[in-house]
This record gives C-alpha cells, structure tokens and sequence, in this order.
C-alpha cells in the first residue's frame, strides 16, 4: 500500500460507528413512543372501565340493591381503580358519574350513566373519554 492509502484508510475507520449510533437512537426513540402511546391507551381504557364500573355501583343503591350514598359508592370503586371521581348526578333513577386520572400531565376523563333500560339506543349512550392537559 502507498502512504495516501493507508492515511485514507485509517481517516475512515469509525464513520460506522456514528451512523450505528444514529441509527439506534431512533429506533430507541420510536420504541419510546409507541411504548408511550400503548400505555396511554391502557389507561384510557381503564378509565372507561372506572367510570362505567362507578356508574353501575351508584345505580345499583338507587335501586335499593345496595344500602348507603350512591354518590359514596361510586366514589369508592373509582378510587379502587385508580381514578377520581370528579362527578356524580343523580336524576330520578340514573345516576351519571364522570372520573378522571392524570397521567403524564394529561387528564382523561370518562362520564357514564347507569340506571333502567331506555327504550332506544340513542337515549342510553355513554359520552366519550375526552384528554385535557
């Protein structure tokens, strides 16, 4: 080998190696976020879970199927699932219950209603999980 080779060839040694690092820090970064995402959509779903699981507690007392506040029901199984219960209305024999739980700064929030069964699909919706921050 001449002298300009072996200078060249010993200038390119470790140029692989800044690519390899490119490389695996944006791989780590879109683990990251779908990680991040997973886990956001796991607690949403919880907190669907919380409000309907607190709506149907809360109901269940207005039915006389349960002794004490409806509104203290439902308080409780909110808490038991990890979330807070931000509302809770009660309107003849429906009750509706709105919980929250933050995470990562966001507030998701999950209203429910429970209570006698309506006579069309339209009157029995629940409202949508809505994130705030």
């Amino acid at each position: 080998m001449s002298g300009g080779l072996r200078k060249r060839a010993r200038d390119d040694r470790g140029s692989g190696s800044i690519f390899s690092l490119a490389l695996g820090s944006a791989v780590m970064l879109i683990a990251a976020t779908l990680l991040g995402a997973l886990a956001l959509y796991a607690v949403r779903h919880a907190v669907i879970t919380a409000a309907d699981s607190a709506a149907l507690a809360a109901a269940e007392t207005v039915a006389g199927l349960a002794p004490g506040d409806p509104c203290g029901h439902a308080e409780a199984l909110a808490q038991r699932a990890g979330a807070t219960l931000a509302a809770c209305t009660r309107g003849g024999a429906d009750v509706t219950v709105t919980v929250e739980r933050q995470i990562w700064g966001l507030k998701l929030r999950a209203t429910a209603r429970a209570g006698p069964e309506r006579n069309t699909p339209e009157e029995d919706k629940n409202t949508p999980v809505s994130i705030s921050s």
